[in-house]
């Protein structure tokens, strides 16, 4: 568990690490034809996704999905692997509309130690500014 915690060996297969895109209150969407992935109408900036990864070059890394409207007290996630993260757009046919509760969060990422090569301590943005 604490090798877990520190991030030297694999966390609980529950334990994911995505991207908070939207909170409460604020509706996300994202259209090829529309430009892409956006939060209340406005473009993101995202300099985190490796658009040389297959697939990441598109406008919505996968599917058109949305307008969702993000229910107070939930946030919007993704990964940044989009094509290949089971994110927020892979539950929304759930109770929550692939939203979770902020209760749900149990930590921030600070730092990279796996594998050795990506060592390094993570920034923290926001892509809506």
């Amino acid at each position: 568990m604490l090798g877990s915690v520190v991030g030297l060996v694999p966390p609980d297969e529950n334990d994911l690490v995505k991207r908070v895109i939207a909170v409460g209150g604020q509706t996300v969407e994202c259209q090829t034809n529309d430009g892409g992935l956006k939060v209340d109408g406005k473009a993101l900036t995202e300099p985190y996704i490796d658009r040389a990864l297959p697939g990441n070059a598109t406008p919505c890394q996968g599917n058109d999905f949305g307008p969702v409207i993000i229910p107070e007290g939930n946030l919007w996630v993704m990964g940044d692997n989009r094509t290949n993260s089971k994110d927020s757009r892979y539950h929304m046919d759930d109770e929550l509309q692939g939203t979770i509760p902020i209760d749900n969060v149990i930590g921030k990422v600070r730092m990279i130690v796996l594998p050795p090569s990506r060592w390094g301590v993570v920034n923290s943005m926001n892509p809506q500014t």
